[in-house]
């Protein structure tokens, strides 16, 4: 029966620790910033299977920036058509797949 209440408080740290740890904030004012490997660009594999729609989640942040770094569907892949993103991530549809180069920046 001790096994039980000492799983769930070990269970009970780690969840408060991550937060703590993964949080960043500001000198001058208490606001949230990402971690310090988080301003890079990457890329990011998305796809409309079935052409169907389909958001690839990623966070994008503020200030950041997408593009296209390869097409690689026959479907042509329009900005605000058939693809597009916001601060979740990266949107498609209608059959537009590409790789997106992703300039992560935090204003």
């Amino acid at each position: 029966m001790k096994v039980i209440p000492s799983v769930a408080a070990i269970a009970l740290t780690m969840c408060i620790a991550v937060p703590a740890m993964a949080q960043r904030y500001h000198r001058d004012r208490d606001e949230w910033r990402p971690g310090p490997d988080w301003d890079r660009t990457i890329e990011v594999h998305c796809a409309s299977e079935g052409y169907h729609y389909n958001m690839c989640q990623i966070d994008t942040g503020r200030g950041s920036d997408v593009r296209i770094a390869r097409q690689i569907s026959d479907t042509r892949c329009v900005r605000g058509r058939t693809w597009g993103w916001n601060r979740a991530g990266i949107w498609v549809d209608r059959g537009c797949e590409a790789v997106f180069r992703v300039h992560r920046r935090w204003r």
